[in-house]
């Protein structure tokens, strides 16, 4: 709650929350992250983006596993992340803000769906590498044009702005609801590693 409150009180990120959910009369499951714009929630994600947003927000550790289609295969294998790296980078491009985000994965293959799927051959790993690359690029782009559409900056790049380009923040956007706006159509490329 105490770090809902400092996000809430920053110019340049909003605030997110567990988002649980009751099951039965004595458990409580993870079921997501609820954020918000200001002290109001506007949105949610599902469980396997919390993942996601660890990866934006350079969270090194944590999140679930996820499927990977082992190219050329019909069959999956179980893809987890071991720790991730991530930089963000903020500019002006074409005179408005710019965000460049690159992440890289430290994976392991905890399960694969049958015994065919050889994985000592370089050349299938490679594929399974670019294709979990790929997946997570596209979950990361949702995720943030997600939270664009309710002008809720939980990745903080508001703040990355204020840090890096001061001059930029002192003259172009100065408070918080000058940042939402901008936020919503802030412009940004994700690179992905795994």
């Amino acid at each position: 709650i105490g770090l809902f409150w400092t996000l809430n009180s920053s110019r340049g990120q909003d605030p997110y929350l567990p988002y649980l959910e009751l099951k039965g009369k004595s458990a409580i499951q993870l079921n997501g992250l609820a954020y918000f714009q200001g002290d109001k929630m506007v949105g949610k994600t599902n469980p396997l983006e919390i993942g996601v947003f660890m990866s934006i927000r350079g969270i090194g550790r944590g999140g679930y596993g996820a499927f990977a289609e082992v190219p050329g295969k019909d069959e999956s294998v179980l893809v987890r992340t071991v720790s991730r790296n991530t930089r963000t980078k903020v500019r002006i491009k074409n005179g408005k803000p710019h965000v460049s985000i690159k992440i890289q994965y430290e994976s392991e293959i905890d399960e694969k769906e049958s015994a065919t799927i050889e994985l000592s051959d370089s050349a299938t790993l490679k594929k399974i590498e670019k294709e979990t690359s790929k997946d997570a690029k596209k979950a990361i782009e949702k995720l943030i044009a997600k939270t664009q559409k309710t002008k809720s900056d939980i990745f903080g790049f508001g703040e990355h702005f204020r840090a890096k380009l001061p001059r930029y923040w002192n003259k172009n956007v100065k408070t918080k609801e000058k940042w939402d706006e901008i936020y919503q159509n802030l412009t940004f490329d994700v690179k992905v590693d795994t």
